[in-house]
């Protein structure tokens, strides 16, 4: 299979971690290990390279990498796995990689623009800084299939806010004349259009969430389903999503062995309306009001009804006031994530209180330990020590309730 795509250094602060990877030379070795050949065109420096071939060594299948070669050493710094980043900028963008084959994997690239004449092509612009359609770009496949997530699909239909997504598909299937448009909708799954039909695939939970690059094996491990065993596109979707709920919870890239084996749990989406989270946490210093927006906007992006006391209550001087509304937020709530670090009193008194309720609890515990914990055991209430698994488990719990 020709795959192409960046190759990039990847940092994230906490967990603390680095790696030679990007959307191309992950999805090159998420594809070996399933013991396909993969030649891999890509502008990389040497280093970058004889990093890549030492981790493919291990994998079932063979990488060969058509190297075009810079001087450029592209980075992605995370400060956590669901962070905003700033790009890189490359700056020999104008050039390009032209292709000609029978079967592509092509991610949208920082440093080139890519055209690409193929039988069967999957294309994941990857909206860095710009969404570039794959009809425009002067690329070609009788057989196209796209894999966007919600923002490219946005851009590519012309049409914000996303608020009909099949409307959303349709629009794109027909401008960009693709036979197969798979729309990922992070925790929710994916929707895959084909033949006029709208098939709804889950994603799948799991105990821990690694975030970085799970879109660039969603788009590798479908390309492998439809590009090598040539499955119906729902099942490669159905099957992309399960092992990429493998490489989130192990952050290793599954083979088919590993797959026969694995059995997560569906992501049961029981909840249509906006389900409503309230934010219990300290906000005394910098680094707690930093948490507390972290966590809000990441909510709010994943389409949740956030309180935050901080945010709307405010720091008013009548702690009567306080109380009340503070109460009423916990009251209308169908989820509390609370921040138990520095055992903080006022977080303290919302956790029983909300527990008190009934309410679901998610706890966010990075540096108390278990001793101190005994009181917060009960069946609604979940403690979880990885900043971006208990905002996932959150937003699970969102789709999952009934209301």
């Amino acid at each position: 299979m020709d795959i192409v795509g960046g190759v990039y250094k990847e940092n994230c602060l906490s967990p603390d971690w680095h790696g030679i990877y990007g959307s191309g030379g992950r999805a090159a070795l998420a594809i070996c290990e399933m013991g396909v050949d993969v030649i891999l065109h890509t502008f990389l420096p040497d280093d970058f390279k004889i990093i890549l071939i030492q981790e493919s060594k291990y994998c079932k299948g063979n990488l060969s990498v058509n190297q075009y070669e810079t001087d450029e050493r592209l980075e992605f710094n995370y400060t956590y796995g669901l962070a905003h980043v700033t790009p890189p900028k490359s700056n020999h963008s104008d050039k390009e990689i032209f292709l000609k084959c029978k079967k592509a994997l092509i991610f949208g690239m920082i440093e080139c623009k890519t055209l690409i004449e193929a039988e069967y092509a999957v294309y994941d612009p990857q909206s860095t800084f710009k969404t570039l359609s794959f009809k425009e770009s002067g690329s070609s496949a009788k057989h196209l299939a796209l894999v966007l997530n919600e923002s490219e699909a946005a851009v590519l239909a012309s049409k914000e806010p996303l608020t009909d997504p099949k409307e959303i598909i349709f629009t794109i299937a027909e401008n960009e004349s693709a036979e197969v448009v798979v729309l990922k909708r992070g925790p929710a799954g994916a929707i895959v259009y084909h033949n006029g039909i709208y098939t709804t695939v889950p994603a799948y939970m799991t105990d821990i969430v690694w975030k970085i690059g799970s879109g660039d094996c969603f788009s590798a491990y479908f390309a492998y389903n439809w590009l090598e065993l040539k499955l119906p596109p729902e099942i490669c979707a159905f099957n992309a999503s399960l092992a990429t709920s493998y490489y989130c919870q192990t952050q290793c890239f599954p083979s088919d062995f590993h797959l026969n084996e694995y059995h997560p749990k569906p992501v049961i989406v029981n909840n249509t309306a906006r389900a409503k989270v309230y934010i219990a946490g300290p906000i005394f210093t910098l680094a707690q009001l930093w948490i507390i927006e972290q966590l809000r906007n990441n909510f709010m992006d994943m389409g949740l009804d956030v309180f935050s006391p901080y945010h709307d209550v405010g720091l008013i001087n009548n702690k009567y006031d306080i109380y009340d509304n503070d109460i009423t937020g916990i009251e209308e709530a169908d989820i509390i994530f609370a921040i138990i670090d520095g055992l903080d009193s006022g977080t303290i008194f919302e956790i029983g209180f909300a527990t008190a309720k009934g309410k679901k609890v998610i706890i966010y515990n990075e540096n108390v330990s278990e001793k101190d914990l005994v009181m917060f055991s009960g069946e609604n209430t979940e403690i979880v020590s990885d900043f971006v698994t208990a905002i996932y488990k959150t937003i699970w719990l969102s789709l999952c309730i009934t209301k």
